[in-house]
């Protein structure tokens, strides 16, 4: 507002200032917050915040003086943990007319005594959303952002909004080190510790046994978070599934199962074919486009101008697995997919957002006709699991030739069992992309147990055991070598 505030804040890593319980605004690189006061001298605090991502305040708070210039008045102190350089962190400058004046005194003892208290609890230091007019909007969007770039890559992790904070934060962490730009995750219910993740028990958007128009917006507002975090702390967009069609009485159903027994995991012909149903869940799609986030200008998930959302598909891997071998039906509706992208668009402001089909159950099913004939689909996704990396490249040219440039392609979902294997993740990766496509490998989580009951073949993450480890480090030494050769500009 109007009040002077004699501060100088620096950042040159891009990451947020983070307390136990409160984000002081997220600084991206080259992001400056300068507040002029006429002075001649400062006192100037090193803020060493990547530390406090693991550590509690209290153990952070150790003052060291430094070397100051009598010439210019400045006494210099550090607020560090002591295994990191305090240079790493912002530099924070108060600047005193004298620092031996009464009045110097007094604000350095002030400083000293509401710093750790601010830090801890918020009570002065105020959240500030990167869009907020009260921030210079100074910062370089083509350096960080994908929308300028020839090629990105992404990953799966789709009930991250769901994780305990600092799992989450963490998560973000790594993936943003990694120099991923989208995160794809799904609107569904979740059984507590899925996957021995840290995720609580989620009812969804619609929970099992509720009455059509009985929303539930609780996921909407942890995704509200995941948002501002990634976009404001990494510039980290995301790829949302507004269902997934193994919510359909397969894994953890919801509000569809229990009003329409017909629906079954294996058969889930009423669901794509019913007139009601498919009003019914195009209303649920109003609805989640119609929410708005309050950490990002209470906009709409359907306002470009947010920015936090890249592609938006109606559900994923809708009507998946009907032509598996030993699929007892064929519950194909050619213009379901089509339909449900209409009602995702007629909600979209602005043309910041694509819609993705959300893909199949394997590579065949990722390419329907019906797929690539819908002109309210912008991307083409492909799921493809278990096969060669030699696969993923022909699979490309020939998803290339049949959308005839009608459509982007991404490679949505991929992956292998053979996750100790970082070369073999390796070349998944070179050959997802060798044709310019953005690559989006299955799937990034922290599992805890599940890592070694054999139960959940495709998790991956950064960890000691290194059966578990080589997708993530191939993430790492691939995606920076990603080749520039895509067709479209994202």
């Amino acid at each position: 507002g109007k009040t002077r505030v004699p501060c100088l804040i620096y950042s040159r890593r891009r990451r947020a200032l983070r307390t136990n319980s409160f984000y002081i605004a997220s600084i991206p690189v080259s992001h400056l917050l300068l507040f002029a006061v006429r002075s001649r001298a400062c006192l100037c605090l090193h803020i060493n915040y990547s530390s406090m991502l693991k550590h509690k305040q209290s153990d952070l708070l150790v003052m060291e003086p430094r070397q100051s210039s009598q010439r210019d008045r400045v006494l210099d102190l550090s607020l560090s943990n002591s295994d990191e350089a305090p240079e790493k962190g912002p530099r924070v400058c108060f600047k005193l007319r004298t620092i031996s004046s009464v009045l110097g005194c007094i604000l350095l003892l002030l400083v000293l005594a509401v710093l750790p208290l601010a830090l801890s609890k918020g009570s002065i230091l105020r959240l500030v959303p990167a869009s907020s007019s009260v921030i210079p909007n100074i910062f370089n969007r083509e350096q960080a952002a994908f929308s300028t770039h020839r090629n990105f890559a992404g990953v799966n992790s789709m009930y991250l909004w769901g994780l305990a904070d600092e799992d989450r934060h963490e998560h973000l962490q790594l993936l943003s080190e990694a120099g991923v730009k989208v995160i794809r995750v799904f609107l569904l219910p979740v059984q507590r510790g899925a996957k021995g993740s840290s995720i609580p028990e989620i009812v969804g958007i619609e929970p099992y046994g509720s009455k059509f128009g009985e929303y539930n917006d609780t996921s909407l507002e942890m995704v509200d978070k995941l948002m501002y975090e990634a976009w404001t702390w990494y510039r980290i967009k995301l790829n949302i599934a507004l269902g997934d069609r193994h919510s359909l009485n397969c894994w953890k159903p919801d509000r569809y199962a229990s009003d329409f027994p017909q629906i079954q995991c294996d058969d889930p012909t009423y669901f794509y074919k019913d007139a009601t149903v498919t009003e019914q869940y195009a209303a649920r799609i109003r609805h989640v486009m119609r929410h708005r986030n309050p950490y990002l200008g209470n906009k709409t998930w359907g306002d470009s101008s947010m920015e936090a959302i890249a592609m938006i598909s109606p559900q994923n891997e809708q009507q998946g697995g009907n032509t598996f071998p030993g699929a007892p039906y064929n519950y194909n509706n050619d213009s379901w997919l089509c339909t449900m992208a209409k009602v995702v668009r007629d909600e979209l402001i602005g043309d910041g957002i694509l819609i993705s089909s959300g893909g199949g159950g394997n590579f065949q099913e990722s390419i329907r006709a019906e797929t690539l004939n819908c002109p309210n689909v912008d991307i083409l996704a492909l799921h493809d699991y278990d096969g060669y990396p030699e696969d993923l490249f022909h699979y490309s040219k020939q998803a290339l030739d049949a959308a005839d440039g009608t459509k982007r392609i991404i490679w949505e979902e991929f992956g292998s069992s053979r996750r100790n294997d970082e070369r073999y993740y390796s070349e998944l990766m070179l050959n997802a992309s060798a044709h310019g496509f953005p690559i989006f490998p299955w799937e990034f989580l922290r599992c805890h147990d599940a890592f070694t009951d054999g139960q959940y073949n495709y998790e991956f993450y950064n960890t000691s055991d290194p059966r578990f480890s080589g997708p993530y480090k191939a993430m790492k030494s691939v995606i920076p070598n990603l080749p520039s050769n895509s067709p479209w500009r994202w």
